[in-house]
């Protein structure tokens, strides 16, 4: 039970309030464009305003009327000085570089693309990273609370992905696509007026649950096949959606299994029957449907074959009134032909692997996108160094996104958001330094607390090194959410260690 907070609805309340938030990622509401005849809009607005009134009503309710103190952490206090920075750089930019501004502002690649150089829109984007952070302050130094919020956690992005991999599942198996990542839903798709997730967040969301699995296997001491089974499972889809950030950290996080229990063999088995099943069956899908594929181009290109034939023979005849129109049916089927051809011939170019990078372009056009925006902090003025141009400034001045946790704060916040960013990176890595410090008490714990721990410090890794290459827990969405609910539980986890070896000296 919470301190200061009698009322089992108050605590059922902030449960209720940290659902919402998973409830309100991607949602937009367009007030200058309210169609309430809109099922769909109705429901995104009730998502967008839910989010910001009901936390607020629970923090007022607490600060004001039941006189709580929320407590102070150096990692939530980092947090509210880089958002609140950000919206300092959007007033640097609007005021103090005004031809910058106006031109960004009239930008039509920016308007075609929907980005809206305003304010409020701005102050937005910074307040909704803002809003969660008094709801982590609430549970510090309350473990049970955490535990509960991280199982919710877990709970609601299982089932987010289920519905949404349902969905590319189908697509999939009806395009003539052979990895996730080029489907059409995952570009141009909406789900409730709002755009689907890109294929690399998805991929996200399934090794996020992997490495609850991975967690899952390596703590307990009986083996459970079906977990193996499922991390198979889930691995194949993270390797057809193709993000490399998450392949790659789940062959990472399965090494973990080697250190197992000390049965280095048995482990070296089960990490060899994970990673080859995913990379034999992942390969037996790609083959299958590239086959597939090929095939339905070759009784397209029999079909075309037998029209051009008749139409030759057509045209023989010497059918004077139908000889251009003819004609004219025999180059376009002639076309056809050659376009079916090839896309037969050149499909494995275009459907190339993405995990394994590609020599040409590795970085998928990262570099030139750091290189633009790093002009707009390294070669102008030092105030836009210092504090930046406020959110969304990467693609108001790239057209895309910064593509790098690193270089979004220091566009968006400056050098004082980056030096507040590497602190909140170096603490999280104290910590871990200082949870190995206490190893043989930290085994000593239960299990499935264990577990929990294990899979925060595999997630909190995975964020700040995801980092490095998308902008991952540096702006609200999944990453944030999850970012924050693992770190208070390793804190929670290491205070609650402390206390334990003072009273159990």
């Amino acid at each position: 039970m919470i301190k200061n907070l009698k009322l089992i609805s108050i605590k059922n309340f902030t449960y209720l309030v940290w659902i919402i938030m998973f409830g309100t990622l991607g949602s937009k509401w367009q007030y200058s464009k309210i169609n309430l005849s809109s099922i769909n809009e109705v429901i995104n607005i009730f998502r967008f305003l839910s989010f910001f009134i009901l936390p607020l009503l629970l923090y007022f309710y607490l600060k004001f009327i039941k006189n709580y103190k929320f407590k102070s952490d150096i990692i939530l206090n980092c947090f509210y000085i880089i958002f609140v920075f950000q919206l300092l750089g959007f007033a640097n930019f609007y005021y103090f570089n005004q031809i910058l501004y106006f031109e960004k502002l009239n930008d039509p690649n920016l308007i075609a693309n929907g980005y809206n150089l305003r304010f409020s829109y701005s102050f937005y984007i910074a307040l909704s990273s803002i809003v969660p952070l008094p709801l982590m302050a609430l549970l510090l130094n309350k473990y049970q609370l955490t535990r509960n919020f991280l199982k919710i956690s877990i709970i609601i992005l299982s089932l987010i992905t289920v519905i949404f991999l349902s969905k590319v599942i189908y697509d999939f198996f009806n395009s003539n696509k052979i990895y996730f990542y080029h489907l059409g839903f995952l570009t141009w798709g909406k789900v409730f007026d709002v755009a689907a997730p890109r294929a690399t967040g998805i991929s996200k969301w399934l090794l996020i649950i992997y490495l609850f699995i991975v967690s899952y296997i390596y703590i307990n001491k009986r083996e459970n096949y079906f977990m193996i089974i499922l991390a198979i499972f889930i691995g194949i889809f993270i390797y057809l959606f193709q993000s490399r950030t998450s392949v790659y950290f789940l062959f990472f996080s399965t090494l973990l299994i080697f250190f197992k229990e000390k049965k280095y063999f048995i482990n070296s088995l089960k990490i060899f029957t994970i990673i080859g099943s995913i990379l034999i069956i992942s390969h037996l899908i790609i083959n299958y449907k590239h086959e597939s594929i090929i095939k339905d181009v070759d009784e397209k290109i029999l079909i075309f074959e037998k029209e051009l034939k008749e139409l030759k023979e057509l045209k023989e005849l010497k059918e004077l009134k139908k000889e251009k129109e003819v004609t004219k049916n025999t180059e376009e089927t002639k076309n056809i032909i050659k376009r079916l051809n090839n896309i037969k011939s050149n499909y494995y170019e275009i459907e190339s692997n993405r995990n394994f990078g590609n020599k040409d372009n590795f970085s998928t056009g990262r570099t030139e996108i750091w290189k633009e925006l790093l002009n707009y902090i390294l070669k102008r003025n030092i105030k836009n160094s210092i504090i930046g141009y406020g959110p969304q400034s990467d693609r108001y001045f790239s057209g895309q996104n910064a593509s790098s946790g690193i270089i979004y704060v220091l566009i968006t916040s400056g050098f004082i958001g980056l030096f507040i960013y590497l602190i909140i990176c170096l603490r999280i890595t104290y910590l871990f330094l200082k949870l190995f410090k206490s190893k043989k008490n930290v085994f000593n714990q239960k299990p499935d607390k264990l577990v929990l721990l294990l899979f925060s410090i595999l997630t909190l890794i995975y964020f700040m090194l995801r980092s490095l290459v998308e902008i991952s827990f540096m702006s609200f969405g999944m990453d944030y959410l999850f970012f924050l609910i693992c770190y208070v539980y390793l804190r929670n986890f290491i205070k609650t260690l402390r206390n334990n070896q003072h009273n159990n000296p």
